[in-house]
């Protein structure tokens, strides 16, 4: 089926919850080439915001304290694919 575009998943601060957006997407989907680019086709890019509140969502929390219980810190971790 190809890719269509891609997710994130964000900490929206107003919420105070995790949001998955949309931030690019593909008028047609890539099947045969590298969907990172570069493309020849119309791509519509989105900036992470918060579909309930409109809040611009943080995409990483490393040094903030956690938002609702102001209690901890948040820990960062991070995968690779090959």
């Amino acid at each position: 089926m190809g890719v269509k575009g891609f997710t994130t998943a964000r900490f929206c601060m107003e919420c105070m919850k995790v949001r998955a957006v949309i931030i690019r997407e593909f008028e047609i989907p890539i099947i045969d080439r590298d969907p990172w680019g570069p493309y020849d086709r119309s791509v519509k890019e989105y900036e992470a915001l918060c579909h309930k509140c409109g809040t611009k969502l943080k995409e990483q929390l490393d040094d903030d304290i956690f938002p609702k219980c102001k209690k901890g810190r948040f820990e960062s971790s991070s995968f690779m694919m090959s």
